[in-house]
């Protein structure tokens, strides 16, 4: 069991050991921080009660003391009793010199005295706090990701053309094999050696290469003629938009004859397609022009007006909501900006 005498010792070495880290941190010496320390805000010392003071020899106080008065940093004066022990002191440059090295430890001190706020820790360290993991490795964890959604699209395609495919299990076993041996252990965090993440960036170009060869033999299995087939993978009705070929310019309609409006823009037709879950939905070109709801958004030398046939709102450069009004009924909901973009300095109540 330990003693008093041992707990303290223990304690003593720990806030050494403290002062030291601090010390090599700010590249000071650590036997110089302790000099100046003890004779910071007095107004002399001898070098056997600086020794008492710091628990340094002699021999390394004496040292210090030499090279701080050839930086002309202390003043030596005789004793009043034995003339041959000197009393030191620091100069004005000393105090100086002293201050700028030592307040930013005082303030520190200061900061963690009685504070109940510092946790006592005993035994082993678990810092609950780092339960996620962040890395330099992004690039391997989309890789990851990417193969993974992958090969689960493919998995549904690969079902939903049984009867018209044979089902790629070879194929697929290679490439979950190939997705699994880079979750192995340190090739996922991102704590492996270079030469491990060249070579999986090649494995996960090469699962994407090939199993987006295996999804189209799947699709081109389930479709024919000219019409376009959207795939949800998904578990939930999906709505998104589609870039579409140049021949639904005039629009789009399902297979039930339900038209989808479409747009021209610079990336090419848009169409705004509703997919139901797990499933497909196939689109065929309108023979006339779709009828479109009036829509309108400009920049402005404020900022932007957008409108349709129901409302119309008014945003300035700061992206906020000044106005917003009902067409039909002539009502303005914003009495002054409807939202605020704000950002707070984050300062956690807890750290490891």
């Amino acid at each position: 069991m330990q003693t008093e005498a041992q707990k303290l010792w223990g304690q003593w070495g720990q806030a050494n050991a403290l002062y030291s880290f601090w010390a090599a941190s700010k590249n000071i010496n650590y036997y110089l921080l302790f000099v100046l320390y003890a004779l910071d805000g007095q107004e002399a010392m001898t070098q056997k009660k600086i020794c008492i003071c710091t628990g340094l020899t002699k021999q390394t106080v004496n040292s210090v003391i030499r090279s701080l008065k050839e930086d002309g940093y202390i003043q030596l004066s005789p004793g009043s009793g034995d003339r041959r022990e000197k009393q030191i002191a620091l100069t004005e440059k000393g105090q100086a010199y002293s201050r700028e090295r030592l307040a930013p430890l005082q303030e520190l001190e200061q900061r963690v005295k009685d504070n109940r706020r510092l946790e006592t820790w005993e035994g082993e360290f678990y810092f609950e706090y780092h339960r996620g993991t962040y890395t330099s490795m992004g690039r391997n964890k989309r890789g990851n990701r990417k193969s993974e959604l992958l090969l689960m699209d493919l998995e549904l395609a690969s079902v939903l053309a049984a009867g018209r495919l044979e089902y790629p299990a070879e194929a697929l076993d290679r490439m979950w094999k190939t997705v699994l041996l880079n979750q192995f252990h340190d090739i996922l965090p991102g704590s492996s050696i270079g030469c491990v993440y060249e070579r999986a960036r090649e494995d996960f170009q090469w699962i994407q290469n090939e199993g987006k060869a295996v999804m189209e033999e799947a699709f081109s299995a389930m479709t024919s003629g000219e019409g376009v087939t959207v795939f949800n993978s998904l578990s939930a009705v999906r709505r998104g938009l589609v870039v579409l070929p140049e021949r639904f310019a005039n629009g789009a309609r399902t297979l039930d004859g339900e038209e989808i409006p479409t747009q021209k823009t610079d990336d090419g037709i848009l169409a705004l397609v509703t997919a139901p879950p797990c499933g497909m939905v196939s689109l065929v070109p309108s023979e006339a022009p779709v009828s479109l709801r009036s829509v309108c958004a400009r920049l402005t030398e404020t900022g932007a007006v957008m409108e349709n046939e129901a409302v119309r709102a008014v945003l300035n450069r700061r992206g906020e909501v000044v106005s917003f009004v009902d067409k039909k009924t002539g009502r303005e909901f914003a009495a002054s900006a409807m939202n605020r973009l704000l950002a707070y300095k984050d300062i956690p109540r807890t750290f490891d």
